[in-house]
């Protein structure tokens, strides 16, 4: 097809937490540096030392053109939809496996594209993480031996 890079993968945009609009192509993170007349994006690495940037179309999500070489390390970056299930994996006490199904599904639904859709990690990748995730914030409250409520008939007189 053309416009797609040869290893068919497509760029996956998201928002920041500033409202800045980010995109990630291949493990690396970019911003918006101009827009053209015609429609055509392009995007600049994040890393200011760095002088790669990609020629997007906005409306297929397909890039056009590659320039330049990344002289760093990839970007560490997590799928918006995990960071937004580790957030709530504490606080809702449903199965995790449940819960990342209907996050998943709730994203396919709001999607118009599936360039999204098609970057979101495998529940077996990102199991561990939402485990340890909820672990970390139901060890914020540890329960006492005060905080129970014994009946005397059932507490132990010595």
């Amino acid at each position: 097809m053309a416009g797609t890079p040869p290893d068919g993968l497509s760029p996956a945009a998201f928002v920041l937490k500033d409202g800045h609009k980010s995109l990630l192509y291949k493990t690396y993170r970019y911003r918006l540096r101009t827009r053209k007349i015609d429609g055509t994006e392009t995007w600049r690495c994040t890393d200011r030392n760095c002088c790669a940037s990609i020629a997007v179309n906005p409306t297929t999500l397909a890039v056009l053109v590659e320039r330049g070489n990344h002289a760093h390390e990839e970007a560490k970056v997590e799928h918006p939809l995990v960071r937004e299930l580790k957030r709530k994996v504490g606080d809702d006490i449903s199965p995790i496996p449940h819960q990342c199904e209907g996050a998943i599904h709730g994203m396919v639904k709001r999607q118009k594209s599936t360039a999204d859709c098609a970057l979101v990690p495998k529940y077996e990748s990102v199991r561990s993480s939402l485990y340890r995730a909820r672990w970390r914030q139901l060890q914020t409250y540890r329960p006492t031996k005060e905080d129970f409520m014994i009946p005397d008939n059932l507490q132990k007189n010595t």
